[in-house]
């Protein structure tokens, strides 16, 4: 464990076992259920007293926290991206427990619950009931040329069925034979995308000018589109993987992979069947929702904890008001609700107003600026959400400032005793 600039105490109970760890004296130092632990045995120990999935969101744009899972996914990546066998890509999988929450989870989660939607048909309910989305209708895969592949390696592996003018540049017969060759992908991320590639209707081989980044000139790219025309088709493509967790993972491995380009997915939703309604086309707070909700039921029969910063930033107030609700709700139908914890950090009093003081911590700086930690004096719940705001936030007024300064001058003048004639 690195060395940290903060002072940290964690106490927290996991398969029956209470651990505490802390660095208060410059160390870090391990206790469980009471008995110091080196730190070594602590590691060896880990698939018991660590969680077997940490997820981390953050809905804003900064990476402060995304980067502390990079080097977890770079090492999945570096094992899943190459030929190996089913036991190494099952190791990897399993040692893996540090997981970044992207925007497209939730598409693929979304697929994932469609096309194995498990015993509990109270999932599919909630969907409908919560979001208004009643199936699937149709997907899109497009897949591109991925950053790591190198052309000169492919071409020469190749060149005996390379016509010979085709041989000194990337005409666009040979950029569409890569395509169609998944660019040599290899392992889990391979499998995935020429299982697309196989049940898709008519997979095309296309070329498009993309730009990345506005500083960057257009280049050309090879890409492959698969659509996916109707919900027989995906389960056919899902048939392959034991379970949606399964196929959640195939999704995913293509997409650390650098392979999708997109992934469209198109839902019916009540009182609209035509299939009008993309995954991209639902609101920031709709698609940030489903992420979450997605990522709560690909991980059930795990100890899993969820680390969410302001997830509730895109929500509009009535979903605000009720999103824990709503995440509790779906913990209990969709996955193990004594295995999956949720911390989250918000500053919204729409959130913290359903809570009682037991589930909320205030982090506040003092005058030292140390870190102050505590429970509010009181229950959130009751107190309504502009009271929280003064009680629990800290604000000294709920009114906007021109009229707050209104009432301070009038407080000011009643308390004159003598006012001039």
């Amino acid at each position: 464990m690195g060395k940290l600039r903060f002072t940290f105490e964690i106490d927290y109970v996991i398969r029956g076992r209470n651990v505490r760890i802390n660095n208060r004296d410059g160390r870090t130092q391990v206790a469980v259920d009471g008995e110091s632990m080196t730190m070594s045995r602590f590691q060896a120990d880990k698939a018991n007293l660590f969680p077997d999935l940490i997820f981390g969101y953050y809905s804003g744009t900064g990476r402060r926290l995304e980067k502390l899972f990079d080097a977890h996914q770079a090492r999945y990546y570096n094992v899943i991206n190459k030929d190996g066998s089913e036991s190494d890509y099952q190791a990897a999988r399993v040692a893996r427990r540090m997981f970044y929450c992207r925007p497209v989870h939730g598409v693929f989660a979304l697929l994932s619950h469609f096309a194995k939607p498990g015993g509990k048909g109270q999932s599919s309910h909630l969907l409908s009931e919560k979001l208004g989305i009643t199936g699937f209708h149709s997907a899109l895969a497009l897949f591109k040329e991925p950053s790591w592949f190198n052309h000169a390696n492919w071409k020469k592996s190749r060149s005996a069925t390379l016509a010979a003018p085709e041989r000194g540049r990337r005409s666009y017969n040979e950029l569409a034979q890569q395509a169609q060759d998944i660019w040599g992908a290899r392992g889990p991320a391979g499998e995935c995308a020429r299982a697309l590639h196989e049940i898709a209707f008519h997979p095309l081989s296309v070329t498009g000018k993309v730009v990345d980044d506005y500083r960057d000139k257009p280049k050309v790219e090879a890409q492959l589109a698969c659509f996916i025309r109707d919900k027989a088709t995906l389960q056919k493509f899902a048939a392959s993987y034991d379970n949606d967790q399964e196929m959640f993972a195939a999704l995913e491995a293509a997409d650390i992979s650098d392979l999708f380009r997109e992934m469209l997915v198109w839902v019916t939703r009540a009182d609209n069947d035509s299939g009008d309604v993309s995954f991209s086309d639902l609101s920031d707070g709709e698609r940030q929702l489903l992420m979450v909700l997605g990522l709560i039921r690909v991980s059930r029969g795990k100890e899993a904890l969820f680390l969410l910063d302001e997830p509730d930033t895109h929500l509009n107030p009535a979903w605000q008001l009720t999103y824990l609700e709503l995440i509790k709700e779906w913990t209990e139908v969709a996955a193990d609700k004594d295995r999956c914890q949720i911390i989250m950090t918000s500053h919204n009093p729409l959130t913290i107003a359903s809570l009682t003081k037991q589930e909320v911590r205030v982090m506040q700086s003092g005058e030292d600026e140390a870190l102050k930690i505590s429970e509010p004096y009181t229950d959130p719940r009751g107190m309504g959400f502009t009271a929280t705001l003064t009680q629990i936030f800290g604000l000294p007024t709920t009114l906007d400032l021109a009229t707050q300064q209104q009432i301070d001058d009038r407080n000011a003048l009643a308390r004159i005793e003598q006012r001039m004639a």
